[in-house]
């Protein structure tokens, strides 16, 4: 997984130099990437995608079934509406769930670069994220992907 976005990465570059092409890869650092993700805009975009109401239950369940407990004098625990577990298995991709939008208006809206024959204009692994720009005028990228 992390193996593949970073052989993507390497590809992108080294076939860009190989053709010439001016090029510009960006790393994006999301703050508390996990502590920031609704849980509603998870099921929302599960939904969006496609995936089966059966499945996005059984996250939601997941989800809401989450309680933060900080034992002090006897008050009540508190149920958590907003993160993904951090160190929990599903939490990566659940981050990537919820950044689908991003990727997608990233797709729409940058040239990227050509990778293997494919378009490529990010590549995200957890809450890492990569943007891909490239063509003749790599500035007018840049200032798209600032918008977006």
């Amino acid at each position: 997984m992390m193996e593949d976005a970073v052989m993507s990465i390497k590809s992108a570059i080294g076939e860009s130099k190989a053709s010439g092409e001016d090029i510009a890869v960006v790393g994006l650092d999301f703050r508390k990437a996990f502590d920031t993700v609704e849980h509603h805009h998870i099921i929302s975009e599960l939904l969006s995608l496609g995936f089966p109401e059966i499945f996005v239950q059984a996250i939601h369940n997941v989800l809401t079934d989450s309680e933060s407990v900080i034992d002090v004098d006897g008050y009540p625990r508190v149920q958590l509406k907003r993160r993904v577990k951090q160190g929990d298995p599903l939490s990566p991709t659940l981050f990537l769930v919820a950044v689908s939008p991003l990727q997608k208006m990233l797709d729409e809206s940058l040239r990227g670069l050509t990778v293997g024959g494919c378009r490529a204009t990010n590549v995200f692994f957890a809450d890492d994220g990569t943007v891909l720009l490239g063509g003749d005028n790599i500035w007018a990228e840049w200032k798209v992907m600032l918008k977006v």
